[in-house]
């Protein structure tokens, strides 16, 4: 099994769909931001939380907001940390590319940033 058909593999899992139903890595990266949005903003625990009279007093407005930068490329997985506490990170400038989308979609007022690749 070639590394793009294990990726597909995982990604149809996650997303509760049929192998070809996803046709690439980034379709399924869509798929997933698509159903998480829907999530968000169909969530009662999330709105009753956003019309607490306490919360609007404090920060008039508010409201959940979510932003997402897709790319596409590799990365290196690892865990890092010490005997109390692990956590994972994952290393590449294709992992930057997309913090850097993510980042972007506040200045340009979007839920999602994708990159051309």
């Amino acid at each position: 099994m070639s590394v793009e058909e294990k990726v597909r593999s995982i990604v149809a899992k996650q997303l509760g769909l049929g192998e070809d139903e996803v046709n690439n890595p980034a379709d399924g990266a869509l798929r997933a931001f698509i159903r998480t949005m829907k999530e968000v903003k169909t969530d009662e625990t999330l709105q009753n939380l956003a019309q607490n009279g306490e919360l609007q007093e404090r920060l008039p407005g508010f409201e959940t907001q979510l932003g997402f930068g897709l790319h596409l490329g590799w990365s290196i997985e690892g865990a890092i940390g010490s005997d109390q506490k692990i956590d994972a990170t994952y290393l590449s400038p294709h992992v930057n590319i997309s913090a850097r989308l993510e980042s972007a979609t506040k200045q340009y007022g979007t839920q999602l940033l994708m990159s051309g690749e």
